[in-house]
């Protein structure tokens, strides 16, 4: 078994349109590439998401103590 032909990529091409359609095509690879992305992320330890987001505020009130009325 050889490698893959121009003729076996284009059979290859038509099955997947076939099966996917052209609507849903963009959307598969960009989720592919979000996937790929956040895996060599993940492999290198670095989370560049987090990084972006800006921090979560802090409540004001303690867990055990009931609202303050206004």
């Amino acid at each position: 078994m050889g490698s893959f032909s121009l003729m076996h990529w284009l059979i290859l091409i038509i099955v997947v349109m076939l099966l996917f359609g052209p609507s849903r095509l963009p959307s598969i690879g960009k989720n592919l590439g979000e996937a790929i992305r956040g895996l060599k992320s993940g492999l290198a330890g670095t989370d560049d998401e987090h990084a972006k987001l800006p921090p979560t505020p802090t409540p004001e009130t303690k867990p055990n103590e009931p609202p303050r009325p206004t």
